[in-house]
């Protein structure tokens, strides 16, 4: 039997390979990459996942999508009527305290690259819609090779607008360590200890403590959901693709990534893979 870091290793080399989607250690690696199809009438929400963001992007690397698709993809999202909501509409949702309108979309960005504050944050007012940013609140501000993170000024203007929350994205804990993610090798009190430092960093410079939390890599375990727990974290998102419904585990979220090259037929597939927009978007295509 492969112990705990064996199976978190083969899971990253799986990822790398594109062999599969992250997910909770132990699970099925054979799992589909497609989302699953809503089913009759029954209301799922997509979760669109985004990473940085480039003017002119190609395909090259699948965590940069061209500034260009983004803002094609945020203009069909407002042209076909949907709303944008927050992670406190979705929490109320699944608590069965709120209904969400039928075309309704959380939109999120994983690491807290400076390019959603440069190129996202204007696309996002234009239409006045709302977005979350999963924060690595270690990297605030600084400069790793070429990736540049928001500082601090910028996440207290994008969330004093009211269309984009800062949530967690671990404070030191997205990285690896001999080719395992470190957050899964942390025991309890580490995690904990992360946890308090990101709120720490949050509240010192004037913003929100979390609410949700993204996990690195999109890999977690069971302590890692228990400390997420205790702390009052009320929801968590995965890597995993498929759609968010009222049965869902809060704790282990399905998102939707969006890959470079996805032009706007296969955006309404992923967006609404049965609904009458897809008809329309990919008519003659």
């Amino acid at each position: 039997m492969w112990n705990r870091a064996t199976l978190i290793v083969l899971m990253v080399v799986l990822l790398i390979l594109g062999l599969m989607s992250p997910r909770v250690l132990g699970a099925n690696p054979a799992a589909s990459l497609r989302p699953e199809a809503t089913t009759g009438s029954k209301q799922q929400i997509p979760v669109l996942l985004y990473h940085d963001l480039k003017p002119g992007a190609g395909s090259e690397n699948g965590a940069i999508v061209s500034v260009e698709e983004f803002a094609a993809q945020m203009q069909w999202l407002h042209d076909h009527g949907y709303t944008t909501i927050s992670t406190d509409d979705l929490f109320r949702w699944l608590q069965g305290e709120t209904e969400l309108p039928p075309r309704s979309v959380l939109i999120t960005f994983d690491d807290g690259y400076e390019s959603m504050y440069q190129y996202a944050y204007p696309i996002l007012k234009r239409y006045g819609f709302q977005a979350v940013v999963f924060m690595v609140t270690g990297l605030s501000g600084q400069r790793t090779g070429s990736l540049s993170y928001l500082s601090w000024e910028q996440m207290q203007e994008m969330e004093a607008s009211g269309l984009v929350e800062i949530q967690g994205h671990t404070h030191d804990g997205h990285r690896l360590v001999d080719g395992v993610p470190v957050l899964t090798t942390w025991p309890a009190g580490e995690i904990r200890s992360d946890l308090e430092r990101l709120n720490r960093s949050l509240t010192l410079h004037g913003l929100r403590p979390v609410t949700a939390f993204a996990y690195p890599y999109g890999v977690y375990d069971a302590d890692v959901i228990e400390v997420l727990k205790a702390a009052g974290l009320k929801l968590a998102f995965t890597t995993q693709h498929g759609y968010v419904s009222k049965d869902a585990d809060s704790y282990t979220l399905n998102r939707v990534i969006v890959f470079p090259g996805t032009d706007l037929c296969q955006f309404a597939r992923l967006v609404d893979p049965e609904g009458s927009t897809v008809a329309s978007t990919c008519h003659g295509v």
